[in-house]
């Protein structure tokens, strides 16, 4: 479905190309989009090397398992049927932290360190438990401080104000992790009530 989603979008495309500005455009515009992919490509590969080169000296000394304590409280309401030892909290902190910078390049692979952890510390292998759930629902809800790789975007697109957008976001992924954890919570207490039920 997506595959012939994407097939039908290029072809509008080129065809509305070659009927607003002719035939020969669709080669410059390939042309200048493979270029502008390619340097947005390798400045956001730099800006994703260097905050994965952070977090990873960040565990190394020691500062992620800092982190981790000082989120503990919140992670410990947040996911109680996690042990108060377990290293999730620190992958998940990790992971929250490069989601607040706006660099979802960076927490892709701290968060898959956190669900592994998650897995580890489940009493139910091979089935996603309400903690996976619930950070899942986290990280998707997406809340952001600083966009950091959207304003590099922007930035490189040529905006006048990168930073504009910074506010909106703020007020946007407040409000879906809100409702994510509403939701989160409405849902594990009728799976309580269920449970209670049989």
């Amino acid at each position: 479905m997506l595959g012939t989603l994407w097939v039908a979008m290029l072809a509008s495309g080129t065809l509305a190309a070659v009927v607003c500005k002719g035939p020969a455009s669709v080669a410059q515009i390939l042309t200048k989009s493979a270029s502008d992919a390619i340097h947005l490509c390798i400045g956001l590969a730099g800006l994703i090397g260097l905050w994965s080169g952070i977090s990873a000296l960040a565990e190394e000394s020691g500062l992620m398992d800092a982190l981790a304590a000082a989120v503990r409280p919140v992670t410990r309401r947040l996911f109680p049927g996690l042990p108060s030892d377990s290293p999730a909290h620190g992958a998940m902190a990790a992971s929250f932290a490069a989601n607040l910078l706006g660099l979802g390049g960076a927490a892709t692979p701290l968060g898959l360190r956190a669900m592994e952890e998650l897995a580890k510390a489940s009493r139910r292998p091979g089935e996603a438990s309400d903690e996976m759930c619930t950070f899942v629902l986290l990280i998707a809800s997406g809340l952001t401080l600083v966009p950091t790789s959207i304003l590099a975007v922007r930035a490189h697109a040529g905006s006048a104000a990168p930073a504009s957008v910074t506010g909106p976001m703020l007020i946007a992924s407040t409000c879906s992790t809100l409702t994510a954890l509403l939701a989160d919570g409405l849902i594990r207490g009728a799976r309580r009530r269920l449970r209670r039920g049989r």
